[in-house]
């Protein structure tokens, strides 16, 4: 079976390598490609077609609600499931995610098994 290609933007690479640490935990069938640059993200995703897109919410230039109504208007990305990923989830941040175009919104962890867990349920529903 193929590994499932996970993309994630975050300005931040110590998120981005707990990010990547708890993807491996819960599975080597998932391969994470990291870049720290919301516009450079969105100039990669105009040529590659991830399974499923992890964008910050937090970061300079574009934040995550602006990158995901960037990236929704990429035909080819209509089908990937997004997820707002950031510090402060709150029903109001999710409803600005969902209006923006994200499939779910999850909460940055401090602990590996919680971020963990919290992956498993995006990859058991999505």
């Amino acid at each position: 079976m193929q590994p499932k290609q996970i993309f994630l933007i975050d300005d931040d690479p110590d998120e981005a390598d707990f990010f990547k640490e708890a993807l491996n935990q819960l599975s080597t069938n998932l391969v994470c490609n990291y870049i720290d640059n919301p516009v450079k993200g969105i100039a990669l995703l105009q040529n590659i077609t991830p399974d499923y897109i992890f964008t910050d919410m937090n970061m300079p230039i574009l934040n995550g609600l602006e990158f995901i109504s960037a990236i929704r208007k990429i035909p080819k990305l209509n089908n990937v499931p997004v997820i707002l990923y950031s510090t402060a989830v709150n029903h109001e941040l999710e409803n600005k995610g969902i209006d923006a175009g994200a499939n779910a919104c999850i909460q940055k962890q401090s602990n590996i098994k919680l971020l963990r867990q919290e992956l498993a349920k995006i990859f058991e529903y999505t």
